[in-house]
């Protein structure tokens, strides 16, 4: 089978084309199969020699062909490869949607929204709760056997390999007190392992996103982390758990050491926007102890899609949910080696 490019992929009617081609011209085939002799039929794959993109990429074994009868020659409108699961351009609808409408919710309640402690030093708000809410009504009509995990104590696990990681509003304290640094942070594991990642910021109109393997982007623009080599020449975020009061003199030793080798300090208050603004070369390193999946699983993509790295303060991946955020270390990947050996030597809660 010959594939030409011409605007789309077209594969050559002929003695390779199905036998009904002529009677079926311009009739679309929603999802047929291209097999490896050139001929179409259902539940047939892609041969890998058969089709090649027009830049020289073989599609691999595996990949879906959607197809239409166009003049009696069957045309491949798009190639779907085997690592792009079905679901993916529904999941980036809805989580779409889903920031949206949080990030809405909270600019409309910034500094008026009643809250309550849940711990010390730890508010919730009632626009936690509605945006919480709002988030998992819209998974679980489109979704209804994915799982999630949101900070607000909504859990569902069951038999999928999907995961929404939910905090529905990221630094609450913040915005109890009408300080406008706050976001909705989502991001959609599979196996553990990130695929989509979302943060919101509906004061600034900044919406940062990240696929895997595709990059990350702010507002649909491209971004990368910093190029900054040293630590002497980076600004840094930080944060403290909540925990600061009992253990201060620990967390304040690591805010000290990088405070006198850095250019500087910054203490946001949302931990998934100093993500954010890593990735997009704001801040060049991150640090922080006693985070949770939802404060960095969308974040963390994100970094990692824009040329960074995220570690544990042992330069470890997280290989399980359960480890995402306890020692959570962002950078632009130039000064991450760097950052780790202020923390070697040092007992770690």
């Amino acid at each position: 089978m010959e594939t030409q490019v011409r605007g789309k992929f077209e594969a050559r009617g002929g003695s390779n084309a199905p036998s009904h081609c002529n009677r079926s011209s311009n009739k679309e085939i929603a999802q047929r199969w291209v097999s490896p002799k050139g001929r179409a039929a259902f539940g047939l794959r892609l041969c890998a020699t058969r089709l090649t993109y027009h830049c020289g990429y073989a599609a691999p074994r595996g990949a879906l062909a959607r197809t239409k009868i166009v003049s009696g020659k069957l045309v491949i409108n798009s190639v779907t490869e085997p690592n792009d699961h079905p679901p993916l351009k529904s999941m980036r609808q809805v989580l779409r949607k889903c920031l949206d409408e949080a990030g809405s919710l909270l600019q409309k309640n910034l500094g008026k929204a009643p809250y309550h402690y849940k711990g010390q030093a730890n508010l919730v708000t009632l626009v936690d709760e509605k945006a919480q809410e709002m988030v998992i009504k819209n998974i679980r009509r489109k979704f209804p056997d994915h799982n999630y995990i949101a900070e607000e104590g909504a859990v569902k696990k069951g038999e999928s390999e999907y995961t929404w990681v939910i905090d529905p509003l990221d630094g609450t304290t913040n915005y109890a007190h009408g300080f406008p640094m706050s976001c909705v942070s989502i991001g959609i594991t599979r196996k553990n392992q990130a695929i989509l990642g979302g943060i919101y910021d509906p004061f600034r109109k900044e919406l940062f996103w990240a696929e895997k393997g595709k990059g990350a982007y702010v507002n649909g623009v491209k971004c990368h982390v910093s190029s900054v080599k040293q630590i002497k020449e980076a600004l840094l975020v930080t944060g403290f758990p909540y925990d600061r009061i009992e253990k201060s003199e620990f967390y304040v030793q690591f805010y000290r050491a990088f405070m006198e080798k850095c250019h500087d300090v910054r203490r946001s208050g949302s931990a998934a926007l100093d993500l954010a603004w890593v990735a997009c070369g704001r801040a060049d390193g991150f640090w922080e102890f006693k985070l949770n999946p939802w404060d960095v699983a969308a974040g963390k993509l994100i970094v990692e899609e824009a040329g960074g790295k995220v570690t544990d303060f042992k330069g470890r991946e997280w290989e399980r949910m359960e480890a995402f955020g306890t020692q959570t270390l962002a950078t632009n990947k130039k000064i991450h080696a760097e950052m780790l050996r202020q923390f070697h030597g040092v007992p770690l809660y």
